[in-house]
């Protein structure tokens, strides 16, 4: 079975809540026509299932602003990456992931890290491992301290701005973060190297798609 449900941004209230037996286009399209008014303006935000853009032209036309759910965007990057990553995979992640929140701290602190991590992997394997563990440590303590603050303060992760995300997801390309993603991570351990070898992260984060 598969569940399609409508949320009210503003107020969080449910609008449609329907379970079907299949998931294909008619069945999106028709769900949609019953259940919103398809002549005015709207914003969706939606999960990363890529059949969506399609149906949303043909029923909303040019009325439709459509938005990639960040929570979705953020766990995609995440799960890319093995589980023990080393400091080098840590810092690529959290540039990706600073698109769309400011991740610049953890950065900061990462970079600190890598030329130690270079040094360390020209010695024996022993004392590489145990200079990663201490190193997570660290790192993990230090973002166990950011959240803290954060809560003290009551306060979320930055969001980035529609234009800071543009601009960090062309810098990404520039810099050729994500490009230097895909080779790196079919060498060590990525979540996902089919669908021709590239990580599911670089197929979504590219110049010209809604980030908002």
């Amino acid at each position: 079975m598969y569940r399609l449900t409508l949320l009210d941004s503003i107020s969080g209230q449910v609008i449609a809540d329907e379970l079907f037996d299949s998931k294909d286009a008619d069945t999106i399209e028709a769900f949609l026509r019953r259940n919103l008014d398809t002549h005015k303006p709207i914003f969706i935000v939606t999960d990363l299932y890529r059949g969506y853009s399609e149906i949303f032209k043909r029923v909303f036309g040019n009325k439709v602003t459509h938005q990639l759910c960040l929570l979705h965007l953020n766990k995609l990057i995440v799960n890319d990456f093995p589980r023990k990553t080393s400091i080098e995979q840590e810092l690529v992640k959290y540039k990706l992931l600073n698109i769309f929140y400011n991740r610049d701290l953890e950065i900061e602190f990462l970079s600190c890290l890598i030329e130690e991590e270079t040094a360390m992997l020209q010695k024996s394997h022993k004392e590489y491992k145990a200079w990663i563990k201490e190193a997570k440590h660290l790192f993990h303590e230090f973002l166990h301290n950011l959240e803290l603050k954060r809560r003290r303060e009551d306060k979320n992760l930055e969001l980035r701005t529609y234009c800071q995300r543009r601009s960090k997801t062309v810098q990404s390309w520039r810099n050729k973060t994500v490009h230097l993603l895909i080779p790196e991570l079919k060498l060590r351990g990525c979540a996902d190297a089919g669908h021709g070898g590239v990580p599911r992260v670089a197929r979504f984060i590219q110049p010209g798609l809604e980030y908002k």
